[in-house]
């Protein structure tokens, strides 16, 4: 596994545990885990969002288990930074 993850790129072929970054904001940025190798899809996959004030990160569904289909890939919400 990468120490550091690498920005996430559309038409990609990702290796399960392969670990990519996502900005969904300015100041928002996740860290997921590939969990099924394939071509990542065209756009940048999407964070469900949860409840509550859509000003922060905490808005968004960052539970572990919080499954991110890419196309081929599925991802899981590893973290935000």
């Amino acid at each position: 596994m990468d120490a550091q993850p690498k920005s996430w790129e559309a038409n990609t072929l990702y290796k399960l545990e392969d670990r990519v970054t996502i900005r969904i904001e300015e100041k928002i940025v996740f860290v997921l885990r590939c969990i099924r190798e394939g071509m990542s899809g065209a756009t940048t996959p999407t964070i469900r969002r949860g409840l509550g004030s859509h000003t922060s990160w905490n808005q968004y569904d960052t539970r572990q288990n919080n499954k991110v289909s890419d196309d081929e890939c599925d991802w899981i919400v590893e973290k935000v930074i």
